[in-house]
């Protein structure tokens, strides 16, 4: 017996996921295969499918997303990180969560966006992201010369019926080629 989510202790699990300044410091250890596969996969050109780690708690994913995104930004691409965490899809309809991944996405660097314009709010969730996600390839394209890739960690949170179509147009996207994911 036990209890429906509550996490049991680790004592070998300390802090926080490591940021960009301790992976630099060399403090990232390991999982060769899985910077490999991000090196080979998105250095010239993009996979046709999203790359996803996944994993139970505290095994170090998020440290391993924030090593991915400084090879990738070592690779020259523009890399937009935001997390699902706090998104609520069964509080909030399939607009109100397109809108509030659009504005962190937008809020990752303000200077890079600061001539994009969030609407108040969003009418239509699935024809807003694409058309976000076909400005967003635009920059990185301007800026780098090659497609952008974001980043989602917790990506689990948007695993939901109602948030399919949202699910759908990041794989269509990915198939693309537009935006690496």
């Amino acid at each position: 017996a036990g209890f429906v989510g509550q996490e049991v202790p680790n004592r070998f699990v300390v802090g926080e996921p490591l940021t960009g300044e301790q992976l630099s410091h060399g403090l990232f250890q390991g999982r060769q295969d899985h910077l490999e596969h991000v090196r080979q996969s998105y250095g010239r050109s993009l996979p046709a499918q999203p790359t996803v780690f996944h994993g139970i708690q505290k095994v170090g994913k998020s440290s391993l997303l924030n090593a991915v995104v400084h090879e990738l930004r070592d690779l020259g691409r523009m890399v937009a990180v935001v997390t699902a965490q706090g998104l609520q899809p069964d509080a909030q309809g399939l607009d109100a969560i397109v809108f509030n991944l659009c504005r962190r996405i937008t809020r990752t660097d303000p200077e890079r966006f600061a001539g994009y314009d969030m609407p108040p709010r969003v009418v239509n969730g699935v024809a807003f992201l694409e058309d976000f996600l076909t400005d967003f390839a635009s920059i990185g394209r301007r800026e780098t010369g090659m497609a952008p890739i974001l980043v989602i960690d917790e990506f689990q949170v948007l695993y939901r019926p109602d948030v399919a179509p949202l699910l759908d147009v990041l794989r269509i996207t990915a198939e693309s080629r537009d935006v690496g994911l």
